[in-house]
Order: C-alpha cells, then sequence, then structure tokens
C-alpha cells in the first residue's frame, strides 16, 4: 500500500529517528496483524542502527508480550532495568512475566 510505501521510506531515509520505526511497527502492527515477523524484523533494524535504545527495546519487549513471546520478552525487560535499574513499571513487568511463565 501507499502508506506501507512511505512508512518504509522513512525508515530508509530516517535510520537514526526512532520515531519512524515506532510508527512503521504500529501501522503494521494493527493494519497487518499476520505481519508480526516483519515487526519484529523491524525492531531488530533500528536496533542495529541504534543500538541498546530504550525505546525500541521497551516497544519490542510489549510487543513480545502481547504476541505471547515471554521468553524474548522477557529477555528484551530484563536489558531495559539493567539500563534502568530504579524504574519500578520495568520490574513490574519482569515479575508479570516470571509469573506468567511459571503457570505455564
Amino acid at each position: 500500500t501507499e502508506a506501507d510505501i512511505a512508512f518504509a521510506r522513512a525508515v530508509e531515509y530516517g535510520p537514526k529517528e526512532v520515531q519512524n520505526y515506532l510508527q512503521y511497527a504500529d501501522f503494521l502492527r494493527y493494519r497487518y496483524p499476520e505481519r508480526g515477523l516483519d515487526v519484529l524484523n523491524l525492531f531488530a533494524q533500528g536496533l542495529k542502527k541504534l543500538p541498546g535504545n530504550i525505546t525500541l527495546l521497551k516497544a519490542r519487549a510489549s510487543y513480545e508480550g502481547d504476541m505471547g513471546d515471554y521468553l524474548h520478552a522477557l529477555a528484551d525487560w530484563k536489558a531495559v532495568l539493567a539500563k534502568e535499574p530504579k524504574n519500578d513499571a520495568v520490574k513490574q513487568e519482569i515479575r508479570d512475566i516470571e509469573e506468567r511463565l511459571k503457570r505455564g
């Protein structure tokens, strides 16, 4: 679609702009839910250009958790916590996921 092309171009021409990745990921997630792998690849691409970016890590962790990929979400939330050790919301996300994993 035209929107898909526009978002892809925004990422291509502004690869260091976090917002481009987030907006494109949201577009794909909600317009094309079957393109989950594209969303994850987009986050990976963003993190390659902006290594350790907290905003992208949080967005990917949240997406993974929403998709039921708790192990990857947990790893990403722990990476965020390593950079933001006093972030109580992140600590709660980790506790919630660990509880889900215990329940199976």
